[in-house]
């Protein structure tokens, strides 16, 4: 899920895997800038420093103008979004290549920027395609309602750890 942060969950055979510290998937804190800005959780790089809401919002726009000057034909925010792009592509593309999976989901409350990111995202899947094989992207069911954490809570209480 894309939105303030950066979130992540892997299912296999229609199950939410879960670990101890219930940070299983965390993919925002994915480094993808090696000397990139200082993250919330102490690293610095992380998938959240470029590609989040917070990351997209400027000191006067929210993520979601800057997307919509970015759909508008502004330069500067569809620079911001495309490199957003790029960096969701690359994590995801590594993400992919370690557990071999060839689907991921993107919700959140960024997806609704998600159109204008994917051409960055399938060209960094596509640069990897003798690794991966054919990977596709697709939006997540709840859009940007995904990223909600009472949606996540409530998911977590009927499934259980």
């Amino acid at each position: 899920m894309v939105g303030t942060g950066i979130g992540g969950a892997l299912a296999v055979g229609g199950r939410v895997l879960h670990n101890r510290r219930d940070n299983f998937g965390a993919i925002g804190h994915m480094t993808v800038r090696p000397n990139g800005d200082r993250c919330t959780c102490g690293n610095r790089g992380c998938l959240e420093t470029v590609a989040s809401a917070r990351a997209l919002a400027t000191k006067t726009a929210t993520a979601e103008q800057v997307a919509a000057a970015a759909a508008q034909g502004d330069p500067t925010s569809a620079r911001r979004i495309l490199r957003a792009g790029r960096e969701l592509g690359l994590a995801i593309s590594s993400t992919l290549a370690f557990l071999g999976f060839s689907t991921a989901v993107v919700g959140g409350g960024v997806a609704g920027a998600l159109p204008q990111m994917l051409p960055a995202i399938v060209a960094e899947l596509d640069d990897r395609t003798a690794m991966l094989g054919t990977c596709h992207v697709h939006p997540g069911a709840l859009g940007p309602h995904a990223g909600a954490g009472a949606i996540g809570a409530a998911l977590w209480t009927l499934e259980g750890p």
